[in-house]
């Protein structure tokens, strides 16, 4: 094995040649949906796995409507609370106010 050593040929820096490829995202989700109409459209066993799957990722696969319901659906919870909470000091004071002063003169 003989070692050559080069003293006056300096060896040529190596080039990286990359292009940068265009990405869109929006294309790309825009090809997947509908890829995965034309799989729904499909009439056989693979078609109606793929519609059934679908609907179970429905609710997990999109966050921003997911939050949105369970934000809506919270709000809808805290304004039942509300109102329950309102009606109950109405039929609260409506039983002091009526029922408590004839109760107190049957005690005495």
């Amino acid at each position: 094995m003989a070692l050559r050593m080069n003293l006056f040929k300096v060896p040529k820096h190596k080039r990286y040649e990359y292009t940068p490829r265009y990405f869109n995202p929006n294309k790309e989700e825009l090809n997947k949906r509908v890829e995965n109409a034309k799989v729904m459209a499909q009439n056989d066993p693979e078609g109606a796995k793929a519609r059934i799957a679908s609907r179970f990722k429905r609710g997990a696969g999109d966050t921003k409507t997911f939050e949105l319901q369970r934000k809506k659906a919270v709000y809808r919870q805290n304004m039942l609370l509300v109102f329950l909470i309102i009606v109950l000091i109405f039929a609260a004071y409506f039983l002091v106010e009526f029922y408590v002063p004839d109760f107190l003169e049957k005690l005495e």
